[in-house]
């Protein structure tokens, strides 16, 4: 996904003096630590990321911090080490779908947006997603926002409180209020029946720690947008980009069209640009997700050196609805009437031209250009003039 100059740099030096007295604020550091040190991150920092990563990377059976942030040997170090990787990177991921909304044009007819809910909120990486994204591509905050989360463990909930109600000012929204509540949320209970109305409910890295099928997270997600979502209200579910869980994302979305086969209750905005079936779901083991670059401080690039990993992009699924009965084309006029086209793998030089996958209203397919094209994964084309052969479609235009 191509995002802009600034998003891309927004962990600025800046950001690092706002982080290190937030940090030792919260006794995350003390006040003769500094969490660029190489030293310290070598000893304090990057053996809690390697046991979170083992966690989080586990295939699906139980939520992978359970019982692991009251069980460490040193709590403020494993609450460092989040923020230094794991809440970094989702609220990336976030703001690049937010800023993908502004690219495409967003409109919401002049409605401001007031109200957030992130459910499965953990230290509120999602919601902190939607404000960094907002101030790098407005979709129309409101001066005067309120949050809400829900997180089930309480010391986790009271920390994510904290950093919103120090990042959001940081970010330029002084007028925050917070509304954080403790509660394990299940697919089958995750708003009371009396719970109000949101103009964005997100949900970030939640689903996946769930082992309820595609059908139940459906009908959760349907019941969600038609009793707790404003009128142009938007869905947003981000998740990992691996096999399974990215596929189960695409059959979450299936199993909503399946629902709203007469009436849909929402738009299905991005990825896809449109209900058409799902073309990485027509083949056993193909899935679809998204991955976007961004720059990296140099304290990060040797947490990366050091666990053999590379965080230069980072990939994710996702899934934005509008609960809205305009058209794909009023909602992101960008768009308009054009039929669009997403590219769902990297371009490969082929000749003079190259080679890429392109996901729409047709399918998927191998698709190839007779010039080399200036695009990357995630880009959206328009209005193609294509030539449909036995093994790819062609561009003509």
């Amino acid at each position: 996904m191509r995002i802009g100059e600034s998003l891309s740099h927004w962990l600025t030096p800046e950001w690092e003096s706002w982080f290190l007295d937030f940090a030792q604020k919260e006794k995350l550091l003390r006040e003769d630590e500094d969490f660029r040190n190489d030293r310290f991150l070598r000893r304090s920092v990057i053996p809690h990321i390697r046991n979170l990563s083992e966690l989080f990377n586990r295939k699906a059976e139980a939520s992978p911090s359970d019982g692991y942030w009251s069980s460490s040997s040193n709590s403020p170090n494993l609450w460092l080490s989040y923020f230094l990787s794991f809440q970094l990177f989702n609220m990336t991921r976030v703001a690049s779908i937010w800023e993908e909304l502004h690219r495409l044009g967003y409109d919401r007819e002049k409605r401001p947006i007031r109200r957030i809910l992130e459910l499965g909120a953990g230290l509120s990486a999602g919601a902190s997603g939607i404000l960094l994204g907002e101030r790098h591509g407005p979709n129309g905050l409101d001066g005067s926002v309120r949050i809400a989360t829900i997180e089930a463990q309480r010391s986790v909930s009271r920390l994510g409180q904290k950093w919103l109600e120090s990042f959001g000012p940081w970010l330029g929204a002084p007028d925050l209020a917070i509304d954080a509540f403790v509660r394990r949320l299940t697919p089958q209970e995750l708003l009371p029946p009396k719970a109000p109305k949101f103009d964005v409910i997100l949900s970030s890295y939640f689903m996946n720690e769930s082992l309820e099928s595609p059908q139940v997270w459906a009908r959760a997600i349907h019941g969600l947008i038609e009793h707790h979502l404003e009128e142009e209200g938007l869905f947003i579910l981000c998740e990992p980009a691996l096999q399974e869980q990215s596929r189960k994302v695409l059959e979450v979305r299936q199993e909503l069209l399946k629902l709203w086969d007469k009436k849909p209750l929402a738009k299905i905005l991005t990825p896809c640009l449109g209900h058409q079936a799902c073309g990485a779901l027509a083949k056993e083991g193909d899935w679809c997700h998204e991955e976007t670059s961004w720059w990296r401080p140099q304290w990060l690039k040797l947490m990366d050196q050091e666990l053999k990993l590379d965080h230069r992009t980072l990939p994710f699924s996702y899934l934005v609805l509008a609960k809205s009965q305009r058209s794909l084309g009023a909602i992101l006029p960008k768009v308009g009437s054009q039929v669009p086209y997403r590219l769902v793998s990297p371009p490969h030089k082929v000749g003079r031209g190259c080679e890429f996958y392109v996901c729409c209203h047709l399918g998927k397919s191998k698709t190839r250009s007779k010039v080399k094209l200036d695009v990357e994964r995630g880009d959206v084309l328009l209005d193609l003039s294509i030539e449909q052969k036995s093994d790819r479609w062609q561009i003509l235009n």
